[in-house]
């Protein structure tokens, strides 16, 4: 991984966190020629405000809602076939975590069926009570089940509870401000962008205050 070459170093006032660095554009290759939702895909009508809670929104702001039941799309050979696809080929990203292929039966040689879940996420009002959020933007859940939603046997690895939601470059213009830092934004693979690193250590550092400090935590490492 090589640098940048783009190094922000313009000094900050003590307690103060890097402003977000811009938004790096969608890579080109994650649109195919010949894209289209699949049969069982393009019946879900997901669009952009789909994953965001409005203020109109009955859930807006309550605290994060079950998940929902789980919608069966079709099972794992018909869903690979789908190249032209891109939700499906979504789908199947998510669930593999990068690693494996995603597996068409289970380890008792049950057929597998890809399934999908709707949730939210948000804001911690106590930072103590993490697991508390209130609901700002809506999360699709992939999972891997059996015939009638039943849970499969499968092996633990991977991402176990891989979730989906919306770029923040796709962000409607008339959406709570308040959601965008709850949605994903596209990153480099192949440099360290430098702005990031230091809104990181900015936050670390304004939040955390000196229990982060380096001298104190890579003393014992000798670093």
């Amino acid at each position: 991984m090589a640098p940048t070459g783009k190094d922000v170093t313009h000094p900050l006032k003590p307690g103060s966190i890097a402003p977000q660095p811009s938004l790096l554009p969608v890579p080109s290759n994650a649109v195919l020629p010949g894209d289209k939702l699949c049969a069982a895909c393009s019946p879900l009508n997901l669009t952009a405000r789909r994953f965001i809670v409005f203020p109109t929104d009955s859930d807006f702001m309550r605290w994060t809602q079950p998940i929902t039941k789980k919608l069966v799309l079709q099972p794992v050979p018909q869903m690979r076939k789908n190249t032209n696809c891109p939700l499906c080929r979504l789908l199947l990203v998510s669930l593999s975590g990068g690693i494996d292929e995603v597996p068409d039966v289970d380890r008792r040689g049950r057929k597998l069926q890809v399934a999908i879940s709707w949730g939210t996420t948000g804001r911690t009002p106590n930072r103590d009570q993490p697991w508390g959020r209130l609901s700002e933007v809506r999360l699709l859940h992939p999972s891997l089940v059996l015939d009638g939603g039943k849970y499969p046997d499968l092996p633990l690895k991977g991402i176990l509870f891989p979730e989906i939601t919306l770029l923040a470059n796709d962000l409607p213009p008339d959406a709570p401000p308040t959601a965008l830092p709850f949605l994903p934004r596209p990153t480099r693979h192949d440099a360290i962008d430098f702005e990031l690193v230091r809104r990181w250590l900015s936050i670390c550092e304004a939040r955390h205050g000196t229990v982060c400090n380096l001298a104190h935590t890579m003393q014992p490492m000798d670093w």
